[in-house]
């Protein structure tokens, strides 16, 4: 007999976002591998002790990292890519519920950081672990 198949959109979803990430996947081994704790660190001066809060420089680097790694060309793309992408989103630290930042984070960041910061974290980076 022939099936069909019939989608019917739940409301409640229980998914740990972690199990749906392959042990092997090569976001999942740089999670393990690097730290990227010292990000915060490095930018703590860049920011206002008052005000609302930012987003996390910390996943603006991982962001960045997501990147280069998957050669994707656009900041626009790369926040299309991290919404759809399951690894992305869990390397990230996003759940399915949260709203990934806006590709606009960037501007500001290289606006507020320059260029210079952000090639020494990935050059500790390197050092620190290759």
């Amino acid at each position: 007999m022939q099936g069909k198949k019939e989608f019917n959109q739940r409301i409640y979803y229980n998914i740990n976002l972690d199990c749906l990430v392959p042990e092997n996947h090569l976001l999942k081994r740089l999670q393990k591998l690097i730290s990227f704790d010292f990000v915060r660190d490095i930018t703590k001066s860049y920011y206002s002790h008052t005000g609302k809060p930012s987003i996390d420089p910390v996943v603006l680097v991982k962001m960045l990292l997501v990147k280069y790694l998957f050669d994707i060309r656009s900041e626009r793309k790369l926040v299309e890519d991290i919404s759809l992408n399951l690894a992305y989103r869990w390397y990230i630290g996003y759940d399915l519920d949260e709203e990934v930042p806006n590709h606009s984070i960037f501007s500001k960041a290289r606006t507020r950081f320059g260029k210079k910061l952000f090639v020494d974290i990935f050059e500790k980076i390197l050092v620190r672990y290759i």
